[in-house]
C-alpha cells in the first residue's frame, strides 16, 4: 500500500481494477469517490521504493448529466399525458402552431 502525506492528511492508494494503458508504463482506472478525503489504491504492479507520478482527473461529463435530466423530463411529460393522450390530429395541430410561432 502506498501512502502520500499532504497538509497533515494521508492519501492511501489501494486497488480498483487497473487496466494497463498501451503507451509507456501507465495504468488507467475509473472509480467513484466514496470519501472525498481519501483515494485508496492497492496491489499496484510497481516495486517498493519505485518513484511513480500520480495524476487524478475528474470526469465532469456534463453530457451524461444533461442526458439523464432529459430522460427524466421525458418520463414526466409521458406521465402527464398518460391519462389524457393526444390523438394524431392534436399532435399535427400543435406542430403547425409551433411552426407558426404560436
Amino acid at each position: 500500500m502506498i501512502g502520500l502525506q499532504k497538509s497533515g492528511e494521508k492519501l492511501v492508494i489501494e486497488n480498483f481494477g487497473f487496466k494497463p494503458c498501451p503507451s509507456k508504463t501507465t495504468l488507467q482506472s475509473y472509480i467513484t469517490i466514496a470519501d472525498p478525503k481519501q483515494l485508496v489504491l492497492s496491489d499496484l504492479p510497481f516495486k517498493a521504493g519505485q518513484r511513480v507520478e500520480v495524476i487524478v482527473l475528474t470526469d465532469d461529463n456534463q453530457r451524461v448529466t444533461l442526458a439523464e435530466e432529459l430522460k427524466k423530463l421525458f418520463k414526466e411529460i409521458q406521465a402527464i399525458h398518460a391519462d389524457n393522450p393526444l390523438d394524431d390530429q392534436e399532435i399535427v395541430a400543435e406542430i403547425e402552431a409551433y411552426r407558426r410561432g404560436k
